[in-house]
């Protein structure tokens, strides 16, 4: 059915502050309006828009960064199918045209509310050990689909987190007898605080937080911060440490123990299908790729929906059509009867095959369901 809902997503560079991702969601919005004037001046086919600052919409959390300040989306509630003339893909295409994407923007998106199968179009599914090889990888994957017409809306849901001060313990700290546990513990504690006590009160329990006095923590606590070796004495965290900047991810997906990133994507059904851009894929030399980077890839998502309902429907295939021998032996009272009726059962899908043609309708699940309802019909 034509859907009355869409919704678009944008992802800041990090660094953004949150008055640039106000400032570009309201560019968002009014490229909409943009957008639909180019259809009709008579008619509103916007009902309402909601705009989102510092949460995604439409379910998408793959722009999840652990920071608010970077994200937002626009909810577009069009007026009902049955009023209006043009159809949601169409203001889709031209919101993606109208809206500048300025150098901030990490990534817009734009689909409408999702019907059907649970999952999206394309999603690619990489698994490994080394979360540097899948992000490498995650990109080579987006190039290759951002390749295909029809496919858009192309992302990963392996975001970049906050610049981060890694601190290696240096030969020295560790000839003092310094670890990195006790390093980590005692800058843990002086940044986030140490619970010296826990007492009740009441129904409660109280606890006791020693920390650094909040404006003596910033940038620089860790220059004027001193540790205590295990022999007691107090040095300098700069003399045990070495300290680099490094940026990481803001979330690690797991599954089954694996960390796993997902590629997503759109397909437009009017171009491509996703069956067509999985093949050519597969021809392209996704398996090189993740090969190459000792990964493994496999397709989740509707594909993998598909997967599971022509698994099920096969074996309840061959299971009606058992039944349909077991019941036609019995009343023939013959082990060879039975096929030559069941021998019109192809005959009956080639017609359902070639009615669909005619049609010009697509051969969909629910044409399967009625193709094996059909099997039982002609037997009759």
């Amino acid at each position: 059915p034509e859907p009355d809902r869409i919704y678009a997503n944008i992802e800041m560079i990090s660094g953004t502050s949150k008055e640039q991702t106000r400032e570009t969601l309201i560019a968002v919005e009014q490229a909409l309006f943009e957008s639909v004037a180019q259809f009709t001046a008579e008619t509103e086919l916007v009902a309402m828009t909601i705009v989102k600052l510092g949460a995604t919409v439409g379910g998408d959390s793959s722009s999840s960064t652990g920071t608010n300040d970077i994200i937002g989306g626009v909810v577009v509630e069009l007026k009902s199918s049955e009023d209006r003339d043009v159809l949601a893909a169409e203001i889709i295409e031209a919101w993606r045209e109208s809206f500048v994407i300025s150098p901030r923007v990490k990534s817009f998106t734009v689909r409408a509310s999702q019907v059907g199968p649970p999952g999206r179009a394309l999603d690619l599914r990489l698994r490994g050990d080394s979360i540097d090889e899948l992000k490498k990888a995650a990109d080579e994957m987006r190039e290759k689909m951002s390749f295909y017409p029809g496919v858009t809306d192309v992302k990963d849901d392996l975001p970049e987190g906050k610049p981060e001060l890694i601190l290696k313990l240096t030969p020295q700290g560790r000839a003092m007898g310094f670890t990195t546990s006790d390093v980590g513990r005692q800058v843990r504690n002086a940044v986030d605080g140490a619970i010296a006590k826990r007492f009740p009160r009441n129904d409660e329990e109280v606890w006791v937080r020693v920390r650094l006095s909040q404006s003596a923590v910033d940038t620089a606590v860790l220059e004027n911060l001193y540790v205590r070796s295990p022999a007691g004495l107090e040095v300098p965290l700069s003399e045990v440490v070495d300290v680099t900047t490094d940026r990481g991810y803001a979330r690690i997906k797991r599954e089954n123990g694996y960390r796993e990133v997902a590629v997503t994507a759109e397909v437009d059904v009017a171009v491509t299908r996703s069956g067509q851009v999985i093949r050519a894929l597969t021809d392209d030399g996704i398996a090189d790729i993740a090969a190459a980077r000792d990964i493994e890839f496999a397709f989740a998502g509707r594909a993998e929906e598909q997967r599971e309902t022509a698994s099920d429907m096969r074996f309840g295939g061959m299971l009606g059509l058992a039944f349909i021998y077991i019941v036609l032996a019995w009343v023939f009272a013959s082990y060879t009867r039975p096929f030559v009726v069941m021998s019109i059962i192809p005959l009956g899908f080639v017609g359902a095959v070639l009615g669909h043609f005619v049609f010009g309708a697509d051969l969909t699940i629910l044409s399967i369901f009625a193709i094996l309802g059909l099997a039982g019909i002609v037997i009759n």
